[in-house]
This record gives structure tokens, C-alpha cells and sequence, in this order.
């Protein structure tokens, strides 16, 4: 049988417990890996139940396109961001 390889069009990740180590690090590996999303513009969305103030650092250390925080109530893509 012949599969087509589908494309990946957007990744999203959680945070705690998924792509945090126990130390709330996200290791050397794991960034280079997500950074070269961006570098085949695909876009990568953060997910989180924390608030925005403490997922910050982690959307900027990614350069994410968007993120998901505060349980989902609220959605920041780009330069737009929604309150549910």
C-alpha cells in the first residue's frame, strides 16, 4: 500500500508535564527541535492552564505563534489575542 507522508501544519504542546522537565526547564534538545518548526514555518502553539505572565518566558524562548493559556479562556495568536 501506498501511504502519503501527511504534512504537519501546527504543533501544539503543553507545558507542565509534557514538555517541562521536573527542574520546569525545557531541555536543549527539545528547543532545538521546536525552534526548527519555525524554521519550516510551521507554527507552534503553546497550550497551558498558567496564566501568561508565568508561560512568558517559555512562548518567547520558543518563538511561538500563539498560545493557549489560562485554562483555554484565553487565545493570543500573533499580534491578536481573544477572550473566551
Amino acid at each position: 500500500m501506498d501511504e502519503k507522508r501527511k504534512e504537519i501544519k501546527i504543533v501544539f504542546t503543553d507545558l507542565d508535564g509534557t514538555l517541562l522537565d521536573d527542574n520546569k526547564e525545557i531541555s536543549a534538545f527539545s528547543k532545538d527541535v521546536l525552534l526548527k518548526l519555525r524554521e519550516k514555518q510551521i507554527p507552534l502553539i503553546l497550550s497551558t492552564a498558567r496564566i501568561y505572565q508565568t508561560a512568558e518566558r517559555f512562548y518567547e524562548a520558543l518563538q511561538c505563534s500563539g498560545i493557549v493559556y489560562c485554562s483555554g479562556a484565553v487565545v493570543k495568536y500573533g499580534d491578536r489575542k481573544s477572550v473566551v
